[in-house]
């Protein structure tokens, strides 16, 4: 029986680019996968994609942002994505659906997707590590923490620990629309609603790098979890060697104040090892500027740097974890989608024989 997996994803390319690598991971698997994106994202989807056998697209309403329930355009979503489930439930041509793998900030999708009683798994675009401590942080009210207090995590190392300067975080600036900012440390996580109902969650890592946050997060929702990644392009995987372009995987339409040879030459200026690289995800653009005021200060990060340098274990992981991914795809994650198809498969052939036994 042919079967088929639906993925929905956020916007952005940050979102929109592990759940194509998702989709084709399942194609190899021999399911059939259709990816559901706002239709905004049409265009940044590559021809290659739906060359994939046994993958298609399917576009429903949006606004280029993400939307509350109540929002017009969402409403509009969520009917074109019930008309068509509507139309495939009809059409005995289609595949069998499986489930929906929903990454979280489409969350809303959940309640269309059970009224044809498709089961949903929750999908993190992000690490398990983040969602673990914003999770431990909530449930262990952490905003109450005192300056030099340090509050253990039941069910992760003490090194772990929280302290006062992790969830201490200046006020933030009201987004466009009136709105406030991101939640803060120790508030409920604003993905929380989101997973809810889902029967297992998946994140964008792998046992390697978050096995222990993944487990921590398994334990604490109380379904299974597990690291299908990291989902990058093939291209990463085969380039060991090599230098692989911006511009030669995905059209580059966010506007820089320099180009990619720019960044290239400036880093080929610096001693090898020398330079930091912190990423604050898809939506912020690079820009490079005199004003070293607008710069992140030295002092700010020296002395968690001087500690991850000196640490030793630290070096040996890294020398390990390079191997591991100089080899391409981790297989952990490739046992990690194996057992969400076992699951997945068990949990459809138990359905089906309920509904066959009534």
């Amino acid at each position: 029986m042919e079967r088929e997996i639906f993925v929905v994803t956020g916007y952005g390319q940050g979102h929109l680019q592990p759940c194509m690598e998702l989709c084709k991971n399942f194609s190899s698997r021999n399911y059939h996968t259709t990816l559901i994106i706002p239709s905004i994202l049409v265009s940044a989807i590559p021809p290659s994609f739906t060359q994939y056998p046994r993958t298609r697209t399917t576009q429903i309403t949006s606004s280029g942002r993400p939307m509350p329930p109540s929002d017009p355009l969402s409403q509009q979503a969520a009917k074109d994505l019930e008309a068509n489930l509507a139309s495939r439930s009809e059409n005995p041509d289609f595949p069998a659906p499986l489930c929906a793998i929903v990454d979280f900030q489409v969350g809303w999708t959940k309640a269309i997707f059970w009224k044809f009683n498709i089961p949903v798994v929750s999908l993190f675009t992000f690490g398990a590590c983040a969602a673990a401590m914003e999770w431990a942080a909530w449930k262990l009210d952490a905003t109450d923490i005192k300056p030099g207090e340090t509050r253990l995590i039941p069910g992760l190392p003490e090194e772990m620990a929280l302290t006062y300067s992790d969830i201490r975080r200046k006020s933030s600036v009201p987004s466009r629309g009136g709105r406030g900012g991101p939640p803060k440390p120790g508030d409920k996580p604003p993905w929380v609603p989101e997973i809810e109902g889902s029967i297992a969650l998946m994140f964008n890592t792998c046992d390697d790098l978050d096995g222990l946050f993944i487990k921590y997060m398994a334990d604490q929702i109380g379904i299974p979890a597990w690291g299908v990644g990291p989902l990058l392009l093939e291209q990463h995987w085969k380039s060991t060697s090599s230098l692989v372009r911006h511009c030669e995987i995905t059209e580059q339409k966010r506007q820089s104040s320099c180009s990619e040879e720019e960044v290239i030459q400036w880093l080929d200026s610096k001693p090898r090892g020398s330079v930091l690289y912190v990423a604050f995800g898809s939506e912020v653009g690079l820009r490079v500027t005199d004003d070293l005021s607008e710069t992140v200060k030295k002092g700010d990060v020296a002395e968690g740097i001087e500690r991850l340098m000196s640490d030793e274990e630290m070096k040996t992981r890294a020398a390990i974890l390079q191997v591991k991914f100089e080899h391409g795809f981790p297989a952990s994650s490739v046992a990690a989608l194996n057992a969400f198809s076992d699951f997945i498969s068990r949990k459809f052939f138990s359905k089906t024989s309920e509904i066959t036994r009534f």
